[in-house]
């Protein structure tokens, strides 16, 4: 078969038509085949993640032995929330009410049930010493 047998002259159907689609014609009508996107594999995730907080806006910076914390690749986002709400409310003077701090990872919030080796994996750092993840905090919504 020459090359020139192959090719459709400009103009004429190919021979999938909108009719043969609609009618669910599969012998004639070739669909693209979609691929879902992959899912990171638990063996290329790391086993303890360090994660580095960060204020946005007027939020109270931690003191410098807190701004850091290694967690397991495990535990979810909304595990972190609470550790860190309980920094906050050591840090708060005892009349206040109790502050609740909202996490972000580059802009967004993540939801509560991600895990931190996922969140690491999609928005963290990998180095020699190991994988890291940066959390931004605000305990009013920031970023629009």
């Amino acid at each position: 078969m020459s090359q020139e047998e192959g090719k459709v002259p400009q103009g004429q159907a190919t021979g999938t038509d909108e009719a043969d689609i609609a009618s669910g014609d599969s012998a004639s009508a070739q669909v693209p085949e979609v691929v879902a996107p992959s899912v990171p594999s638990r063996a290329a995730m790391p086993a303890r993640i360090t994660i580095k907080f960060q204020p946005v806006g007027s939020a109270p910076p931690l003191r410098k032995g807190r701004r850091t914390l290694l967690a397991p690749s495990t535990k979810t986002l909304k595990d972190v929330l609470d550790y860190f709400n309980s920094l906050l409310q050591q840090g708060a003077s005892s009349g206040d009410a109790p502050p609740s701090a909202i996490l972000y990872t580059r802009h967004i919030s993540p939801p509560l049930d991600a895990t931190i080796g996922t969140l690491a994996l999609t928005f963290g750092r990998t180095s020699s010493k190991g994988t890291s993840l940066t959390l931004r905090y605000s305990l009013t919504p920031a970023y629009g």
